[in-house]
């Protein structure tokens, strides 16, 4: 399959992902200082004390390899969380997988004209 930003690199979609992952990566040391207090923090909070967005928050924590909790009460290192909060978390991301499947396969039926 072809790289989409292959081709010149300089799409405002390939560019803002680029953008956002080196962000990410730089970012991260700092992050994982904040929730080293093995408190929940709010991306709000996260937000305030280190002016990363929503986004590249998601993005650490998505590149963390389990190390990172996220979910509603915002996000907290995995080696601090309660089985519970461990065991929420599990289930919140399925949830959300669970939804992307059944979306995607409303697109394709969508795109076929096959019926739900």
């Amino acid at each position: 399959m072809a790289d989409p930003c292959a081709e010149d690199g300089m799409s405002q979609a390939c560019f803002n992902f680029t953008r956002t992952a080196d962000r990410a990566d730089q970012a991260a040391s700092l992050v994982y200082a904040i929730l080293a207090d093995g408190q929940w923090h709010t991306a709000r909070a996260i937000r305030l004390a280190t002016s990363l967005d929503e986004r590249t928050m998601r993005l650490i924590a998505d590149r963390s390899r389990g190390a990172i909790l996220g979910g509603q009460n915002g996000y907290k290192l995995t080696r601090f969380a309660t089985g519970e909060e461990a065991d929420r978390a599990e289930r919140w991301l399925q949830s959300q997988a669970r939804r992307m499947t059944e979306r995607a396969v409303e697109i394709r039926r969508a795109r076929n004209g096959t019926a739900a």
